[in-house]
């Protein structure tokens, strides 16, 4: 009768200890999007990404300086394993439905979900769309200046497991 008990005992361990593992990993390692999108026609452009500026192409999460990617002189974007930073560094302004979308945020690939988001930011006018493992922040009709920074912070959840297990 001992034996099924230890065996079931080694089993929670390991799950947890592994979950646990997962939890503090975030997006570190993963590789994600950002992205200049233009929702909008305006101006005659079309919809869709803003090429040849920078954040052509996604990348990989390694919380330090090596995955910094700058938007053309506009800002300057890092993001952690479970938070992003911007920084302004030029001046300027942004068309209406402009947006900055962060995208493949599948934190630990699918272990967590994006749950929300806090953000932290001195930009007038700053709103944002969470989806599914996306955040859209909506730079139309802000300014941009040397000195503004959006920092946020990621919400995540555990995957419920199904009820069955």
């Amino acid at each position: 009768m001992r034996k099924p008990f230890r065996v079931f005992s080694l089993i929670l361990l390991f799950a947890v200890s592994t979950n646990s593992l997962a939890a503090s990993v975030g997006l570190l390692g993963d590789q994600i999007d950002a992205a200049m999108i233009r929702t909008v026609e305006s101006y005659g452009y079309e919809t869709g990404r803003i090429c040849c500026y920078g954040l052509d192409a996604p990348f990989v999460v390694e919380d330090g300086i090596g995955d910094q990617q700058q938007y053309s002189s506009a800002f300057l974007l890092d993001v952690n394993a479970f938070s992003f930073d911007l920084d302004y560094i030029g001046f300027g302004g942004w068309q209406e439905g402009t947006v900055l979308r962060l995208s493949d945020l599948d934190f630990d690939s699918g272990a967590q979900i994006l749950s929300g988001l806090t953000i932290d930011t001195n930009v007038d006018n700053l709103s944002w769309v969470i989806g599914n493992g996306y955040i859209d922040l909506n730079l139309g009709g802000t300014r941009q200046d040397s000195g503004l920074y959006i920092n946020g912070s990621f919400q995540v959840s555990a995957v419920p497991l199904p009820a069955s297990v």
